[in-house]
């Protein structure tokens, strides 16, 4: 009834907002019950226990957030789809890749330059120098590097991060 009446109704906005409060309701209620993160599937695939256990070190550290340097988007999704209680930036160089983050739960995209090769250099710049992290703030950081014989970095680093300055 409620999407009916933003699609045809006189009152839309009104609609939206508690369709919001209803998503919210059902969010706050989700992480009251301790639910949160959510364990992956038994797939196999490391990547997905590398993002739960993102998500686990983030929780029991008392982190700030967490910063999952991406460039193709999935570190963040799979991220998002553990469903951490703190907010989840998700950074990539890659200007497609941040468009197409603003769709994805949890998850706020920025984009950052290329400055350096190394995904978890700029990971700690970002960090540092977003205003988004206090000094003394922890950051749980996700990146990739590349290892012997492969062509791209992927995801195979959890670091937690302290804001120094």
């Amino acid at each position: 009834m409620l999407s009916e009446e933003t699609a045809i109704g006189s009152y839309p906005v009104e609609c939206v907002g508690y369709m919001r409060r209803i998503a919210q309701n059902a969010e706050d209620l989700f992480f009251e019950q301790g639910s949160a993160p959510l364990p992956p599937h038994d797939s196999g695939d490391p990547v997905r226990f590398l993002a739960y256990g993102a998500c686990l070190v983030a929780e029991k550290s008392g982190a700030t957030g967490l910063v999952a340097h991406t460039v193709s988007g999935t570190t963040a999704l799979l991220l998002a789809g553990c469903r951490p209680r703190q907010p989840l930036h998700a950074i990539s160089p890659v200007r497609r890749v941040v468009r197409s983050l603003n769709l994805a739960w949890g998850v706020t995209p920025h984009g950052v330059d290329e400055e350096t090769d190394d995904h978890l250099r700029r990971a700690e710049r970002f960090v540092e120098t977003s205003a988004l992290f206090a000094t003394g703030d922890k950051a749980v950081i996700t990146a990739g590097h590349v290892g012997p014989g492969q062509e791209r970095a992927l995801t195979n680093t959890i670091k937690l991060y302290e804001r120094r300055s």
